[in-house]
């Protein structure tokens, strides 16, 4: 500890030849194993800012090859930082799968019961009652399965043949699509007359729109003439 303290020391009262100062530090924590709290508390005392004691517990804490080349100066201080960084990710991750391969050996073990309950949670999520646009009875695949005719099976048709058949909505006419348009974004809008006639509409701001609709006319096809060559019919 009294070690630490003077090389911290050092490394703070000089600033000259900062790189060596740092591996001095660096190389004491790696040799005496001092623990990280240890290390944080004694260097606060000296008025060391937390990302630099981060910075040097880091460096400490490298693998042996990266150790070594940062001790030669092959590498610089910088660059050993982001390797146990590096490392720490890659550690982190490592320790992470072991807990849940372990986690996974621990369930294989034991009755499925004591398993996870992963298949209960998706029932519960699964909603209960369908949507009214699926047919849940087809009558006609009823007649061929039973042999019946106009009888409702006691379980929908849709159990058995697991599939699901959209109903088809009702198509309006464009008349009946205008007319509920024109209701309801024209609040003092009238609605159109039984006959197909143009109709005059006022708007609440004082416009005149007036709508015209029309019947589509239907025009015959001209006869096809026979075209004959003489002396032939």
């Amino acid at each position: 500890m009294a070690k630490l303290r003077q090389l911290a020391m050092e490394l703070q009262a000089s600033m000259a030849d900062a790189v060596g100062k740092y591996i001095a530090v660096c190389d004491h924590i790696r040799k005496a194993q001092l623990m990280p709290v240890t290390v944080t508390a004694e260097l606060k005392q000296l008025g060391f800012a937390d990302s630099r004691i981060s910075e040097i517990k880091r460096v400490s804490m490298v693998s042996d090859v990266v150790w070594e080349q940062y001790k030669s100066r092959t590498i610089g201080f910088k660059v050993a930082l982001d390797i146990a960084r590096q490392e720490a990710i890659e550690e982190a991750e490592e320790a992470k799968k072991e807990a849940e391969s372990k986690q996974a050996d621990m369930f294989a073990g034991q009755p499925a019961e004591s398993a996870p309950k992963a298949k209960e949670t998706a029932k519960e999520s699964k909603p209960e009652d369908e949507p009214a646009i699926w047919k849940k009875w087809d009558k006609g695949s009823d007649e061929k399965s039973q042999g019946k005719t106009g009888t409702k099976p006691d379980k929908p048709i849709l159990e058995k043949t697991k599939t699901m058949v959209a109903v088809k909505p009702r198509v309006h006419t464009p008349r009946e699509i205008l007319t509920e348009f024109l209701g309801s974004y024209l609040p003092c809008a009238g609605k159109l007359g039984d006959g197909w006639k143009p109709t005059t509409i006022f708007d609440c701001n004082g416009w005149t729109v007036e709508v015209r609709i029309t019947r589509k006319k239907e025009t015959k096809k001209p006869a096809k003439k026979t075209i004959t060559k003489k002396g032939k019919r």
